[in-house]
C-alpha cells in the first residue's frame, strides 16, 4: 500500500522535524554521516585488505568526523564553521548513492543527534 501526501502536507512534516539552526540539507547530511561513521554490520572489514581499512579510517578521521562536529556546532550555536565546498562534495556524494526514502530517514535522524563520537582503530 502506498501512502500519497500532498506537497503542503510534506512541507508541514518537514518543518515540524527540522532543527532550527540547520537547513534540511545540513540535517540530512548530519544523519547520513553519523550513520556512515557507525557503519553497518556488513561493513566490519573482514573482507577488506588492511590497507583499505586504514585508508577508510583515515578518511573518516580527517574528513567525515570533522564535518559531523561542524554540523553539530551549527546545530547548537547556529554558527556555520564548515567549508561550503567540502559540504557540497559530501552532500553530492550522499545524494548520488541514497534514495529519497533513505534521505528522509537521515533527515529525521539528523534532527535527533546531539553528539557523535568516533575513534579509528587500525
Amino acid at each position: 500500500m502506498k501512502l500519497i501526501i500532498t506537497e503542503s502536507q510534506l512541507k508541514k512534516v518537514l518543518l515540524e522535524q527540522q532543527t532550527p539552526n540547520l537547513s534540511a540539507g545540513e540535517q540530512t547530511l548530519l544523519g547520513f554521516l553519523s550513520r556512515f561513521l557507525r557503519g553497518e554490520d556488513s561493513e566490519n572489514g573482514d573482507h577488506l585488505p588492511f590497507d583499505e581499512i586504514k585508508k577508510n579510517a583515515i578518511f573518516n578521521t580527517n574528513v567525515v568526523y570533522p564535518m559531523v562536529q561542524k554540523l553539530l556546532e551549527k546545530k547548537r550555536a547556529g554558527t556555520k564553521t564548515y567549508d561550503q565546498k567540502e559540504f557540497n562534495a559530501l552532500f553530492m556524494a550522499m545524494s548520488k548513492w541514497v534514495d529519497k526514502e533513505q534521505l528522509f530517514e537521515f533527515y529525521k535522524e539528523g534532527g535527533k543527534i546531539t553528539d557523535v563520537q568516533y575513534h579509528a582503530q587500525y
